[in-house]
């Protein structure tokens, strides 16, 4: 058959009747991760074993500030520019608890961080870590999501100053309400 040969069905050329390649099963693959990833509302990322960031979503590029190289091995265990703990003690990017949850296997939940970005702002973030394992169970990298926490932080902020006004009425109601009763019955 040549170029001009054409199937029965529907008289489609031949040269576009084909069955999916490897590689268009992976394009479609990537695609679909892509859109997975950037889909996300939180921020992701993606490590190697050596804790080379691989991948990343465009939030987690949002709150860093920056889009560090993927594969770059000099961009490691975090694209924030330097990190700090709620305190404001600086946090080496080497001590961040991705590298344990890739040794130990255990993800780690919940740790709160301040992200630095490139025009020096400092970000309050939330973040979660977790290992990627191959077929075999062996780690092979670890995953974190992360977001801003400060809009919870302001309302957890909110919510103390609240409790404390409660409770600082609840206090003094009674002696406010035994003098208004004295002065009453005072005035009958």
């Amino acid at each position: 058959m040549n170029k001009t040969d054409t199937a029965d069905l529907g008289r489609i050329p031949l040269e576009e009747i084909h069955e999916p390649k490897p590689d268009d099963a992976l394009r479609d693959s990537e695609l679909l991760y892509r859109g997975l990833l950037d889909s996300l509302p939180g921020a992701v990322f993606v490590c190697d074993r050596s804790a080379v960031i691989q991948d990343y979503n465009r939030r987690a590029a949002e709150l860093w500030g920056r889009e560090p190289k993927r594969g770059d091995p000099n961009e490691r265990y975090c694209g924030a520019l330097r990190l700090y703990w709620p305190d404001g003690t600086f946090l080496p990017h080497a001590q961040c608890p991705v590298m344990d949850v890739m040794r130990t296997g255990v993800p780690v939940s919940n740790v709160r961080v301040l992200i630095e970005r490139p025009d020096g702002s400092r970000i309050p973030v939330r973040v979660h870590f977790a290992p990627l394992r191959n077929r075999q169970g062996e780690i092979f990298g670890g995953i974190t999501s992360f977001d801003d926490s400060a809009e919870f932080e302001r309302a957890q902020t909110v919510a103390r100053q609240s409790e404390a006004l409660f409770w600082q009425l609840a206090e003094n109601l009674p002696v406010s309400l035994l003098a208004r009763m004295r002065l009453a019955a005072s005035s009958l």
